[in-house]
């Protein structure tokens, strides 16, 4: 049987820069046109067993759509928040920019203790603000570093 499948993932704000080598690899991706002739074969035998599957799954699929499109800014935000613990890191923002950084967990904790020790002073802990956990956090341990 042949199938071809697409699926594509990647970190937040990184997909503009991975995608030449992304579609680099996916046009590399070459069948032989007898392999190709023998799937387009099997697929029409089997096409009326797969639209019936299909069909099936509409409802579904419909449903699924429904609640992303009606989803609350809080849903998201909370599913930024859980993310973040799985992946280990938190937030903090400087209000008077409204940017917004993520660091490693557990670097708040030294930061907030001597803010004034950094190069950027000022950030403070993301509030409960679905547009601010919207935002694409800039990497910072990049840009927040101690002054020397």
């Amino acid at each position: 049987m042949g199938y071809l499948l697409y699926g594509l993932t990647t970190p937040k704000g990184e997909l503009t820069a991975r995608l030449p080598a992304l579609l680099a690899s996916g046009r590399s991706f070459k069948l032989g046109t007898e392999y190709e002739k023998k799937c387009r074969k099997e697929r029409a035998e089997d096409m009326p067993t797969l639209l019936q599957d299909g069909a099936s799954l509409t409802p579904v699929m419909n449903a699924m759509a429904t609640l992303w499109e009606k989803r609350q800014p809080t849903e998201d935000m909370a599913a930024e928040k859980k993310a973040d613990t799985l992946r280990g890191v938190e937030r903090l923002y400087l209000p008077a920019t409204g940017e917004v950084y993520e660091f490693p967990a557990g670097f708040s904790a030294a930061y907030l203790a001597a803010p004034g020790q950094y190069t950027i002073p000022g950030l403070q802990a993301l509030p409960d603000d679905p547009a601010l956990w919207r935002k694409v956090p800039l990497n910072g341990t990049t840009v927040v570093t101690k002054k020397d």
